[in-house]
């Protein structure tokens, strides 16, 4: 059964980096260290938009190393490697 139907639209960039950096870091805005922004940003645009890849990327960030080399790493993956290593990861 059905309950209803919710569409749900993509999120523009600003909006995807605010819920990465929240689902990660607790949504507390200053909580993020500013040298993890640029590659934060850059992984929530690879994301296309797309809230559910952001909110599991998300959960993989918030487990994994807070470096600027890590998140570099994985902002530098294509869609397709992050969700590979997700996968790998959350059998351990």
């Amino acid at each position: 059964m059905i309950y209803g139907k919710r569409r749900m639209r993509f999120l523009n960039k600003e909006e995807s980096w605010h819920l990465l950096r929240d689902k990660v870091f607790g949504g507390e805005e200053n909580s993020c260290p500013p040298q993890l922004h640029k590659a934060g940003k850059e992984i929530a645009v690879k994301c296309q938009g797309l809230p559910l890849m952001i909110i599991a990327l998300a959960k993989h960030l918030s487990q994994a190393e807070k470096t600027a080399e890590y998140w570099e790493k994985v902002a530098e993956k294509e869609y397709w490697d992050i969700l590979l290593q997700m996968k790998k990861c959350s059998r351990h």
